[in-house]
């Protein structure tokens, strides 16, 4: 949560607060740095809405930050009832901690993402993920 709220402060965003959100932020590249907050919340009535914000920076030296676009949404009814599925199939109330060794270096153009989904009267569930490549990832990503 803190790393979403540092780069929603830089870049002057509000920070979402509602008691079940859905955060997922990335930060890393190859020939540029791209660091990104992306958040989906659901409202009182069930639905969902996003807010997806980021910056890149050049790999050069003193190289100026670039705001990315930010990017608001709702999701549809059909696709907020797969995310409310896949929350409580994904992160069961108690959960056994999981442990992964990589298996090998990442690509050159790898971004890790982490998963953060908060809940009320629960816990925080953290996972990460590869970008582009985590079906539960890509039901919080902007539509594009």
């Amino acid at each position: 949560v803190d790393d979403h709220r540092a780069i929603r402060k830089i870049l002057n965003e509000r920070m979402p607060d509602a008691p079940t959100m859905v955060m997922l932020y990335g930060k890393g590249g190859h020939l540029a740095t791209n660091e990104y907050s992306i958040i989906v919340v659901r409202n009182t009535d069930g639905s969902w809405q996003g807010t997806a914000v980021g910056r890149s920076q050049v790999s050069i030296v003193d190289a100026p930050v670039t705001p990315m676009k930010k990017v608001e949404w709702e999701l549809g009814t059909d696709e907020g009832q797969r995310l409310d599925e896949a929350i409580s199939r994904r992160c069961p109330s108690k959960r056994p901690p999981k442990t992964s060794t990589p298996s090998g270096p990442p690509p050159l153009d790898f971004i890790p993402e982490r998963i953060d989904v908060v809940r009320p009267n629960k816990s925080v569930t953290t996972f990460y993920v590869a970008v582009y490549r985590d079906t539960f990832a890509a039901m919080i990503r902007p539509p594009k």
